[in-house]
């Protein structure tokens, strides 16, 4: 069987075919090699070659046809089908040197050269975002077991201004009765699979209501108001494969659910690279950057300062991608002025009251 691969851009298109059962080999070999820890650490050599191989194949014949100059930068989305939705694109790499051991840190990835985010089918994205503007970051953390989560929120937190709740009262109720109220979500929890029926479910404390296990249908029946949400977990856009669709995901719940961008994690992540990656990540939405700018710029930057040859493995940082909408934030203009304001504000009341301390001495 064939596939065809179509490239578009603003003045030109293009498409070839290629051969699908080609396409689906170097896709899972692909995958194995970024996502599977234990052979990357008992086989390192075998993974290196398997990333190598792999990525080189669909980077050549996915990418490489549709530039008709050298990669230059620009924002790439990436409407992809079956396995080709495992992994993030922008972990393709572009340059790959020559020495062995891999290098993951000189690797050239596609990241470096575009803006890289995915798209949702359109059934996926069919939520509607709720009527009305709503204001505020939530960071939303269940953190049982996951001590660096706690501290990527309490930051992440310090950072945004936004309203943190953590702990006990992270339950699957209130978290259903307050998303809605939200213009970003964070969430910072474990993705588990549901004991009862098998599927992905985000994890968090239970109540008489609820059991605890925030399920795929459960988050699509939810009414959003968000335009981002961020989930710092493990597999959150991982489920069920169906064709000619995104993946059924806790990502794509949240689509359904009519939130239009969803920063996804495509295998288990690292606790300590995620807490960075993330506080990174949000600084750089701050300055204005696209989403999956902020996030491609984030990832580098983790790279550029990692001193562990191992822990430049694509495995601890390049989980994570961008699916929807992957402009900067915005809120009607008015979020990121509502945000500076109550930074500014509070700085004016440190500085008054250092004033008034001053003046009573």
């Amino acid at each position: 069987s064939i596939a065809v691969v179509m490239w578009v851009e603003r003045e030109s298109q293009n498409f070839w075919v290629i051969n699908a059962e080609e396409v689906s080999g170097h896709a899972a070999a692909f995958y194995r090699a970024l996502s599977d820890r234990p052979w990357i650490l008992e086989s390192p050599e075998e993974a290196d070659e398997a990333f190598v191989e792999a990525g080189s194949w669909l980077y050549k014949n996915l990418i490489e046809p549709g530039l008709v100059s050298k990669p230059r930068k620009r924002e790439l989305m990436v409407n992809a089908d079956g396995l080709l939705q495992l992994f993030p694109w922008g972990v393709l790499p572009v340059e790959i040197p020559d020495t062995r051991p891999v290098d993951y840190r000189s690797v050239v990835y596609l990241s470096d050269h575009a803006d890289v985010s995915s798209v949702w089918t359109s059934s996926m994205a069919k939520g509607q975002v709720a009527e009305g503007e709503k204001f505020g970051i939530w960071f939303f953390s269940s953190n049982e077991g996951l001590q660096s989560g706690k501290h990527e929120a309490h930051r992440l937190q310090r950072i945004t201004g936004g309203q943190l709740s953590e702990g006990a009262v992270c339950t699957e109720t209130s978290f259903k009765n307050s998303a809605g109220d939200f213009d970003i979500l964070h969430i910072v929890a474990h993705g588990k699979r549901h004991e009862a029926d098998e599927e992905f479910s985000l994890y968090f404390n239970d109540d008489e209501a609820n059991d605890g296990y925030l399920t795929i249908g459960e988050i699509g029946a939810l009414r959003l108001h968000a335009k981002m949400t961020t989930l710092s977990a493990c597999e959150t856009g991982s489920g069920e494969i169906l064709a000619g669709e995104s993946v059924y995901s806790l990502a794509s719940g949240f689509a359904m659910a009519g939130c239009p961008a969803v920063v996804m994690s495509n295998w288990k992540v690292s606790d300590q690279a995620t807490s960075n990656l993330m506080v990174d990540f949000y600084r750089g939405l701050f300055k204005g950057l696209s989403k999956s700018a902020s996030l491609g710029q984030a990832q580098r930057k983790y790279l550029n300062e990692q001193e562990d040859a191992l822990l430049c493995h694509p495995y601890f940082w390049a989980s994570f991608t961008v699916v929807g909408d992957a402009s900067p934030i915005r809120s009607g203009g008015n979020f990121w002025i509502w945000v500076w304001s109550v930074v500014g504000l509070s700085m004016a009341l440190l500085i008054l009251h250092f004033i008034l301390r001053k003046s009573h001495k």
